[in-house]
């Protein structure tokens, strides 16, 4: 089934983001379903994040501190979160599999409208994602504006 919609939270978190993250959003989620989880982050979020070592970044140096914020966090629907503890089990690759088919969309709708991003699958770009070190932030998607 396409042609999916945002609930009434993931809208709310939409308007805190950046104009051209919520085009991509809102162009995705026609085909893909999926949750917006967090846009904006406030100082104690984002440093309750960084004590829990879901971010690298202390408040106020994370593109999700600005507002409207540059980042974007969004999860496939229904949420599963891969389970460190049963990596070699078909249920972990399936939930990852899940967010590379999200940030896949999400990518192509951005080059296809000339939109610069970068995601915590691929940190630095090159397409590899083997190669991107330890920390792997699946659903973040963040806005490269130039400067």
């Amino acid at each position: 089934m396409l042609g999916y919609k945002f609930g009434r939270k993931s809208k709310q978190r939409l308007l805190e983001v950046d104009k051209d993250l919520q085009f991509l959003c809102t162009e995705a989620i026609k085909i893909i379903d999926f949750s917006v989880v967090e846009g904006h982050r406030g100082e104690k979020r984002q440093n309750q994040l960084l004590v829990a070592k879901a971010t690298k970044k202390k408040w106020p140096n994370s593109k999700h501190n600005k507002l409207p914020s540059e980042a974007v966090d969004v999860y496939p629907y229904p949420v599963i979160i891969p389970d460190k503890k049963n990596q070699k089990k078909l249920e972990f690759m399936q939930a990852w599999a899940r967010f590379y088919h999200l940030i896949g969309i999400i990518k192509g709708i951005a080059y296809s409208n000339n939109i610069q991003i970068r995601c915590g699958l691929d940190w630095n770009c090159d397409g590899n994602i083997l190669n991107d070190g330890k920390f792997i932030d699946a659903p973040h998607i963040e806005i490269i504006l130039e400067k």
